[in-house]
């Protein structure tokens, strides 16, 4: 190979480690416990960080702490499985050691 090809190949190397990066990220930002992500949000007679003021629901933004009756949506964990699975994959065949252990349920 030439010096061009080793250089390219070596761009290429740390670009798909960027995305593996993101893939990472994403997986563990769909997981990641917080108002927005819990089953009782925006339902203001269930949650008790949410208030029915005049017929509309008021509470913390979507990323607030969790309170202690939090509860993660099956959707969270779902995602956050195939976002699991796709980094993974991506690693296997980019040759990356893999970021979650096979079979890892979070």
């Amino acid at each position: 190979m030439s010096e061009i090809d080793n250089i390219i190949d070596g761009f290429q190397r740390l670009s798909d480690a960027g995305y593996l990066r993101d893939l990472v990220f994403y997986a563990n930002d769909a997981a990641r416990k917080r108002c927005g992500s819990c089953y009782f949000w925006m339902m203001s007679k269930q949650c008790p960080s949410e208030k029915n003021v005049g017929g509309m629901s008021r509470g913390p933004s979507i990323d607030a702490f969790p309170c202690s009756k939090f509860k993660i949506t099956d959707a969270s964990i779902s995602t956050a499985a195939k976002k699991r699975a796709e980094a993974n994959d991506f690693a296997k065949r980019k040759g990356f050691c893999l970021p979650f252990p096979e079979g890892s349920a979070s």
